[in-house]
């Protein structure tokens, strides 16, 4: 039997996760898709770097998965979709805080409507 700390423990890990990915998916439920664009001044996520002038940044945000654009030199390369639980936690938390931004913008936008 293993013995982990609790940041090393994959039990852990997998819950926080599932936490994580829960209030991401309960705030697109509630607000719907978004994109990066729809976030002002907001920048992607990392999702993966393969060298100086390849990374994958995560654009689209739906309810169980994202859009990862691949860029090469800063040229859209390819799109890809990825599951939420196939991501790290750091990344899910970038995207959770990218989503409570969303959503406090639409709730400030409803709100701005109905006044």
């Amino acid at each position: 039997m293993a013995i982990y700390s609790e940041d090393e423990d994959p039990n852990v890990q997998q819950c926080e996760k599932e936490n994580i990915i829960e209030a991401i998916r309960k705030i697109i439920e509630q607000h719907g898709d978004f994109s990066i664009a729809d976030l002002d001044g907001e920048s992607s996520p990392l999702i993966n770097s393969m060298g100086k002038d390849n990374v994958q940044l995560a654009e689209r945000f739906y309810l169980n998965s994202i859009d990862v654009i691949t860029y090469v030199h800063e040229t859209e390369v390819s799109d890809d979709s990825i599951s939420y639980r196939d991501l790290d936690v750091d990344v899910l938390e970038e995207i959770l805080t990218l989503a409570q931004n969303f959503e406090a913008d639409s709730l400030q936008t409803e709100k701005r409507i109905e006044d």
